[in-house]
């Protein structure tokens, strides 16, 4: 539970981060990644708007989300946009995160049993995920 209460306050301060970033118009262009996340089993949540998925990886975090850009002048940290579920899958990039400096890295790892949470709307769960070169695919577990 520490752990999933530790994740749950990262997911918020990046989405304010992001929030902020991109209502100031600061935003230049999509950062490239290898990585592909499919999450299957999301059918009750077609419509929902906010969605990110969040795992912790050999110390560093794992974001699965829409986009993520860089931000114009090469400024102190990067912005992303959630994706939307249109339906009962989705598919997301996958992106390597750090804290110092705040930025989004290409995701192309082969790690095994990565556990993500995921808060589609005010709901939360997981998804365990073996990642081949970036690419991987899972089945939501409403918590």
């Amino acid at each position: 539970m520490k752990n999933y209460t530790k994740i749950s306050s990262f997911n918020m301060i990046l989405v304010l981060i992001g929030f902020l970033s991109i209502a100031c118009g600061d935003v230049q262009q999509p950062i490239s990644t290898s990585g592909r996340l499919t999450i299957n089993g999301l059918d009750a949540y077609i419509g929902i708007e906010t969605f990110s998925a969040i795992a912790d990886v050999g110390g560093d975090k794992l974001i699965a989300i829409k986009e993520a850009f860089s931000q114009k002048g090469g400024g102190d940290f990067d912005v992303f946009e959630e994706a939307k579920i249109t339906g009962p899958s989705l598919t997301v990039k996958v992106y390597r995160y750090s804290f110092n400096p705040q930025r989004f890295r290409n995701y192309n790892g082969n790690d095994k049993n990565v556990v993500f949470a995921l808060f589609p709307g005010t709901n939360s769960g997981t998804v365990t995920v073996d990642f081949t070169n970036g690419v991987g695919e899972g089945e939501f577990i409403l918590d």
